[in-house]
């Protein structure tokens, strides 16, 4: 297998972090839906 040059490894660095930010985001609105419709479930919590 044929070592990565440094700068070969540099540029997939910085062009995977965006992705791993979006991902990041992405993830913690799911989460936040998922605890959301938790509560809109829960009859205690009627508006």
């Amino acid at each position: 297998m044929q070592a990565l040059r440094p700068e070969t490894t540099a540029v997939a660095a910085a062009d995977a972090a965006p992705l791993r930010l979006t991902l990041k985001v992405h993830n913690s609105m799911a989460i936040v839906e998922r605890d959301w419709r938790h509560l809109e479930a829960d009859p205690r919590n009627s508006l």
